[in-house]
């Protein structure tokens, strides 16, 4: 009996939730991942999870209202992590995904708790991690640099040349 009630409640959240979304014309999510993936600089597929947070950080993004220094500051970090979001897209994400943490695993309370903090934590600072990796590549390239230009300037003044050159065979960070 107790299997019959279940499979009735399961039909009928799905029966709801595609005449919700029919009506509410949300677009199915093999479509919405296609979209994030074809906007993506590299190439991995995108996550079904990430999809729908990101889905829902677009909708509750204007709902987010950050001031002139905040997002000026959060808008230089996204742009040098390589992130294409808006502040306020990144702060609704970093938001959104411990709150569903929190709404998909009630049961585990207080563990689920820690882990929502945590997710918070680092989702919020995922922006300076990759800014502070670029960082890193840039820095780690620079000796090579200063050893070829010291070289070439022995041979040439033509700086532009130089650097036109060098830039040829930098990483892709440091071009």
């Amino acid at each position: 009996m107790k299997l019959l009630l279940f499979l009735f409640g399961a039909a009928l959240a799905a029966g709801l939730y595609f005449v919700l979304a029919d009506l509410l014309k949300i677009p199915r999510l093999a479509t919405e991942r296609a979209l994030i993936s074809a906007g993506r600089k590299e190439r991995s597929l995108v996550k079904s999870m990430e999809t729908l947070v990101l889905g829902w950080s677009l909708k509750l993004a204007p709902l987010i209202r950050l001031d002139a220094y905040k997002r000026r500051r959060l808008e230089t970090k996204l742009t040098a992590a390589g992130l294409d979001m808006t502040p306020e897209v990144f702060t609704a994400y970093t938001v959104l995904k411990p709150c569903l943490i929190l709404l998909i695993l009630p049961i585990l309370t207080p563990l689920v708790v820690v882990l929502a903090l945590l997710t918070y934590f680092k989702e919020s600072r995922r922006a300076d991690e990759l800014c502070k990796a670029r960082m890193e590549l840039v820095e780690g390239e620079l000796p090579r640099f200063v050893a070829t230009i010291h070289q070439e300037l022995a041979a040439s003044r033509d700086v532009l040349r130089i650097l036109e050159n060098y830039k040829k065979h930098a990483g892709p960070d440091f071009a």
